[in-house]
């Protein structure tokens, strides 16, 4: 059995057997297949700039840019078993190389399942995602998380979607940093120009505890994105532009107390960060397979924690193919 695989059993074991039975019942309860599931392949071929070399979830920053090669690779599938009930499935991976900074070379390895069901009411729905991460081509990070969620088309132009989440994160070198994490939250769409336009306004509350309390934190994530398409020369176009903001506030400072000049300890406040995040992205479709897509963030991190506060802005260009 993989890491991955172990993880997934030993962390989610009970809650597992629960989807599993809820899902069973929902299958057992629908009539004949109504539709083919559908399959789905992705191919993107990169290169991106970072200007600060980083990993964020180790406050570990570099100061230096670099250059880096990336490949996602992806397969998604769909089974509508009703017209009310719907079943979806992907596994992805994702490669980036440095040109220099090796030790910053990142594979991520995800899976995750859906099912939903539409009642006449609102849609109601239950997902689980798991992610192997590897720095350097050494394990770095094991996540896991479950989300039941429930949504609403209002009407063509009002979509509404609540969620709650419960995620397990593993570091393979730093236990002390391990935490079980949960948000509530929810989401707010409005369509126009025929669904080819929408705004998006989120908001989630979290709260992660981890092993050592000076990682545990308490903490709002608001969100926001518009998306546009439209056909420019003759190729269909899409942009997008979005927006992040954290305020995390921790129950430690994140290190550990100090002598001052007397030798006398000294209290340190505890962690505060505020994190914001823009994106803006286009997308150029040069035929039913192939797409062409440049993108550039800028990210904000501002922390009490000196490793902790940098800003970084990552540009890229791919080329995307989807089958």
């Amino acid at each position: 059995m993989s890491k991955l695989a172990k993880f997934f059993a030993t962390k989610y074991a009970p809650l597992n057997v629960g989807i599993g039975a809820l899902l069973g019942s929902l299958l057992l309860s629908q009539p004949a297949l109504a539709q083919t599931p559908s399959l789905n392949l992705q191919l993107d071929l990169g290169a991106e700039y970072d200007s600060n070399v980083s990993v964020k979830e180790l406050d570990r920053v570099t100061n230096v840019g670099d250059w880096a090669g990336v490949i996602h690779v992806g397969a998604k599938t769909e089974w509508a078993a009703t017209d009310k009930f719907k079943l979806r499935a992907g596994i992805y991976h994702d490669h980036k190389r440095y040109a220099e900074f090796d030790a910053f070379d990142l594979d991520v390895s995800r899976g995750n399942v859906d099912a939903s069901y539409d009642f006449s009411a609102l849609t109601l729905g239950v997902s689980h995602d798991v992610a192997l991460a590897r720095l350097d081509q050494q394990d770095f990070l094991h996540l896991a998380q479950t989300r039941l969620y429930a949504s609403k088309l209002m009407s063509q132009n009002l979509y509404l979607r609540g969620q709650f989440t419960q995620q397990v994160k593993n570091f393979s070198d730093q236990p002390e940093r391990d935490a079980d994490s949960q948000l509530w939250g929810g989401d707010i769409y409005w369509f126009m120009n025929q669904a080819k336009s929408f705004v998006s306004l989120g908001l989630d509350r979290e709260d992660e505890v981890a092993q050592q309390h000076n990682y545990s934190y308490e903490g709002v994530n608001l969100r926001a994105r518009w998306s546009h398409k439209f056909t420019l020369l003759g190729f269909e176009s899409q942009t997008q532009l979005g927006w992040r903001y954290s305020d995390r506030d921790y129950q430690g400072p994140g290190l550990e107390p100090r002598a001052n000049a007397f030798g006398e300890t000294e209290a340190l406040p505890n962690r505060a960060d505020r994190q914001q995040h823009w994106e803006a992205k286009w997308i150029v479709g040069l035929n039913d397979y192939v797409s062409l897509a440049a993108k550039i963030d800028y990210a904000d991190y501002r922390s009490n924690l000196d490793s902790a506060s940098y800003q970084e802005t990552v540009s890229a260009v791919q080329l995307q193919t989807r089958f």
